[in-house]
């Protein structure tokens, strides 16, 4: 019962991983784009800090470097 109740949880915590990831960006095919800006970044470009556009609200809360939080991820 431990078991499961430990599986549980982790498995909480990994979806609040995504909630959270998705509040901040959208993937689609080979590009993370910033759901606050729209600005837009290619898999390619993946080693390099995202670049939001000027006043960008996301800005502040989001990850640097996005494509390190996709979930498998081997950039």
């Amino acid at each position: 019962m431990a078991a499961l109740q430990s599986n549980l949880a982790g498995l909480d915590f990994a979806l609040d991983a995504i909630t959270a990831w998705e509040t901040h960006w959208s993937l689609r095919d080979d590009r993370l784009t910033c759901r606050h800006c729209g600005s837009s970044q290619g898999r390619w470009q993946s080693r390099q800090p995202f670049q939001h556009r000027r006043g960008c609200d996301g800005e502040l809360f989001a990850d640097e470097m996005p494509w390190a939080s996709v979930p498998g991820w081997q950039g």
